[in-house]
């Protein structure tokens, strides 16, 4: 085990593992920093497993929509005045939604 005291200060643990230095102090006890050098050693024997979320296909939908109505307003041709208040009506009924 790696736990050492230091005076005035208290105990702390200090190992490397594949090559990686974990540290941390400050534990009142000697046990306390056993404890928590086993539990982190633990830690990286099995490490927590991750789960990816799925992409959230709403944003997407209004990222696409901002994309339309920004092409839509800076374009200058009479009927994209139209489709740019199209747009915008669903880019505020989709906010609404998210609120």
């Amino acid at each position: 085990m790696s736990v050492y005291s230091v005076t005035g200060k208290g105990w702390r643990y200090d190992f490397t593992h594949k090559g990686t230095r974990h540290t941390e102090a400050w534990f009142k006890t000697k046990k306390e920093a056993q404890r928590a050098e086993a539990q982190k050693r633990e830690e990286l024997r099995n490490p927590p497993v991750v789960v990816e979320a799925p992409t959230d296909t709403d944003f997407l939908e209004l990222v696409n929509l901002r994309l339309d109505h920004v092409k839509a307003y800076n374009s200058s041709s009479p009927g994209s005045v139209k489709k740019h208040l199209q747009n915008q009506r669903k880019v505020k009924i989709n906010i609404l939604k998210f609120q």
